[in-house]
């Protein structure tokens, strides 16, 4: 039982609550991830970008009959990464014109105004970069999560501010080796289980936070 708890959080910990991407091409520019319930623009835009003209981009973009579009945040973008392949670290099938390079994510560097984080499809590392940078973009449109609460969320809050501390953990320490890439994986694969054994127990929920909130500042010293 002790096992398997520890198992449960250190899946919570690792990611945010995307399953294992199903795509689907619509056959007019735009993929759907069925995990998600979020439409992608299929091509990398048509050139490089700051991150104000990222953002301005995604904003006037007209595609699939859809006039919607943004930047994506940064869990949305790194939900594309297929951690079993690099160079690039994503389904070729799908975007098949992905450079393995630098894409901007909507998400603000909290330590610094001039910076935003940024998703590198040669690995799928996370990083913050200048928001004078530039750098690649793909637009999004729609919701997170299928529309549900994230894994993470629902043990610690949507407002906790120690999720950072381990969406950090996540991106900096596990997505740069392939240990912790493979982990993530085991997560993205079991994400639905995990979040359908939360609900059914709020003793298991409560017991998950408690060692959540332990954890969380001991990987956030880690990094600093």
């Amino acid at each position: 039982m002790m096992k398997s708890l520890f198992c449960l959080c250190m899946a919570v910990v690792f990611w945010s609550g995307y399953a294992f991407a199903g795509y689907v091409d619509n056959g007019d520019g735009t993929i759907t991830d069925t995990g998600t319930s979020l439409m992608w623009e299929k091509s990398t835009g048509v050139t490089t970008y700051t991150w104000e003209q990222a953002k301005a981009y995604c904003e006037n973009l007209t595609l699939g009959g859809k006039s919607d579009w943004r930047l994506p945040t940064r869990n949305e973008l790194q939900s594309l990464v297929d951690y079993t392949s690099y160079n690039p670290s994503i389904s070729t099938t799908y975007f098949p014109d992905t450079v393995t390079y630098q894409y901007w994510t909507s998400t603000p560097y909290a330590l610094g105004s001039d910076r935003a984080w940024g998703v590198n499809f040669d690995h799928g590392v996370v990083y913050y970069l200048f928001k004078t940078n530039q750098n690649y973009v793909r637009a999004v449109r729609g919701g997170q999560c299928g529309g549900n609460p994230c894994p993470s969320m629902r043990v610690l809050g949507s407002d906790n501010p120690k999720l950072e501390n381990l969406r950090t953990f996540r991106d900096s320490t596990l997505a740069q080796s392939a240990v912790g890439r493979k982990v993530i994986e085991i997560y993205y694969n079991n994400a639905d289980s995990i979040n359908k054994a939360l609900d059914r127990s709020p003793a298991l929920r409560a017991t998950a936070r408690r060692i959540l909130e332990v954890i969380a500042p001991m990987v956030g010293k880690k990094q600093n």
